[in-house]
This record gives C-alpha cells, structure tokens and sequence, in this order.
C-alpha cells in the first residue's frame, strides 16, 4: 500500500469496534448454532465493518445508537471518497493520506455513550499513528516469527 500511495491517494484504516454484532454470515451461523454463539471471537474480525456500510442477504444487525453513528460516519467516509477522491469533509475527523513517514491511518470505532448521560450518539473515530506499536508488528515481520 505504501508504494501505491506515491502515485494515488491512498487511505488506510482499521475497524477498531471490538463490541460489534458480527457480519451477517457468522451472525446467522450464531442464531443457529450454540458452539459458535459461545466461541470468543474477541472484538471485530475480518469483514465486521461491510456491515457498517451495507445491509447483506437482507440482513441488518443489531447496532446500538453508537454504532449506527459509525456506520453513518463511515458511508459518509465511503461517498465522499467514491465522489471525489477523498474521504474528507464537514463533519467528520480529518482521515490522513497513508504514508510509510508517519504510519498514520484512521482508527473507525463508536464510543461508548451511556443513555443516562443525555449525550448523542456518537463515532470516536481518530487517526492514530500507534497502530504498529498496538499490534506488535515489528515482531510479526521480524525474521523466524511463525
């Protein structure tokens, strides 16, 4: 990705909503089967945030009001980004282009909002320079790592 983003715009990102229903094939497998409604998936796994951005097999999962808030941040994202080039614009954070000299990408995840707190909905998103610290990437690209 690094050597596409010398020659287009290039924008990274990582879904980091780790209390998400998950996307609709392991969601209707967790209706239906008691062993996969108990496995600990632990977060968000790889597809869980297409459903953020369409409804699939005419399925749409049970987000909470937080939740629905990132999904509208992230068609907003999404549109802007198939309109123009860039995800940028009024009312959400600013997505940095992607870039080996700072690492930064875009974090997408809801907050927390409690009802009682008289507080809307809302996305947390933020762009983070963390990410390789986060998740330990120096040791999974280190030689011998298996």
């Amino acid at each position: 990705m690094a050597r596409l983003s010398k020659w287009v715009p290039t924008y990274a990102y990582e879904f980091a909503e780790s209390d998400t229903p998950h996307f609709t094939s392991i969601y209707r497998l967790q209706q239906k089967s008691a062993t996969a409604s108990d496995f600990p998936f632990g977060g968000a796994i790889h597809v869980d945030d297409l459903g953020y951005l369409w409804d699939y097999l005419g399925q749409t999962l049970p987000y909470d009001d937080d939740q629905l808030e990132l999904s509208r941040q992230m068609i907003t994202f999404w549109d802007r980004f198939t309109t123009t080039g860039d995800p940028n614009g009024s009312g959400t954070p600013n997505w940095p282009k992607c870039s080996t000299r700072t690492g930064e990408l875009m974090s997408l995840k809801a907050c927390d909002t409690a009802p009682s707190s008289n507080r809307p909905p809302a996305a947390c998103s933020k762009s983070t320079r963390d990410f390789v610290q986060e998740h330990d990437l120096d040791f999974w690209q280190s030689p011998g790592a298996s």
